[in-house]
């Protein structure tokens, strides 16, 4: 066991922030939305129909998705920082478990969860050389192990004692690659919602319930089509997401005139198919569902990286 913890967040749990402010989490002014969205609503639940429900719902989306637009060459459109601390772990995080054995030697390494894999591999020996760590336990959560794999590809292994992967997700996510493939529907979205367990998805559920179905579909649609434009289709670190099985398919078909975006997209996936041989001997896996982790799999994290099984 070492005496330092690297801990790699998962996707969306870093800070995103350039020059106009901070772009991840989104600073969302409520009553701004509420404001702009009441009457829509409102005619939306009286007439049962749309009546600018979905326009301004994308037209709001696109405000908040477009600062975290890529180029053409599946670069940030703007130069962008990136951070995080133990707060953005999720609920639950064994932060008094983990001090006592680490002390005030635990960083928690951000990241642009948009970029490849293999470019936050190269911030993260960056992080690791600026900090003065050169060995240390590693700790990943969701597609943090992605990049852990990536570092571990392209980096030395020395670098790492002890590992703890967290709910990664090495085969990538169905539901992002039938985003990519223009399958997702409302009912899709329904039926992904419904299976979350979360108090803010289930009052979203409650809403969606006065929604009437096509109006609910267009809004889908919209929203896709706006998170494609502005961000996923150009983003290497969306594609890391996709299911990868079907992942050279569908970035064959979606970006014939991206090559820069396709070669970033895809680089990836050959280290995924060599990770049995990449990860360090003893490095511990703890599956979970849907990116959630549970008490039970904080405390089974702690234990191994003290040295338990």
């Amino acid at each position: 066991m070492s005496d330092t913890l690297v801990i790699l967040p998962g996707f969306g749990q870093s800070a995103l922030r350039s020059s106009a402010g901070v772009l991840w989490p989104p600073a969302v002014d409520g009553d701004a939305v509420i404001g702009k969205m009441k009457g829509p609503f409102m005619k939306l639940l009286f007439f049962r129909r749309d009546a600018g429900f979905t326009d301004t719902a994308a037209s709001l989306f696109r405000e908040y998705s477009a600062p975290l637009s890529f180029t053409d060459g599946g670069e940030p459109a703007s130069e962008v920082k990136a951070s995080s601390a133990v707060g953005m772990l999720g609920a639950g995080f064994p932060e008094d478990a983990l001090k006592a054995a680490y002390g005030e030697k635990i960083y928690v390494f951000g990241y642009h969860f948009l970029r490849s894999p293999l470019e936050n591999a190269d911030a993260l020996s960056a992080f690791l050389k600026e900090k003065e760590i050169g060995r240390a336990d590693f700790l990943t959560l969701n597609f943090g192990a992605d990049v852990f794999l990536a570092f571990l590809s392209r980096h030395t292994a020395a670098a790492v004692d002890r590992a703890v992967l967290l709910s990664p997700c090495f085969e990538g996510l169905s539901l992002v690659a039938d985003a990519y493939a223009g399958t997702v529907t409302g009912d899709t979205v329904r039926d992904y919602l419904g299976k979350l367990e979360n108090k803010t998805v289930a009052s979203f559920r409650e809403i969606l319930k006065m929604v009437p179905a096509d109006v609910f579909e267009t809004l889908v649609q919209k929203l896709l089509s706006a998170a494609m434009d502005d961000v996923m289709l150009r983003s290497p670190g969306a594609w890391a997401t996709v299911e990868q099985s079907r992942l050279a398919a569908l970035a064959a078909d979606r970006l014939p005139s991206l090559p820069a975006v396709r070669e970033k997209a895809t680089a990836f996936a050959g280290i995924l198919n060599d990770r049995a041989s990449l990860l360090p001997e003893g490095a511990v896996t703890v599956d979970g569902e849907r990116f959630a982790v549970t008490p039970e799999m904080w405390e089974k994290a702690v234990r191994s990286l003290s040295g338990e099984r």
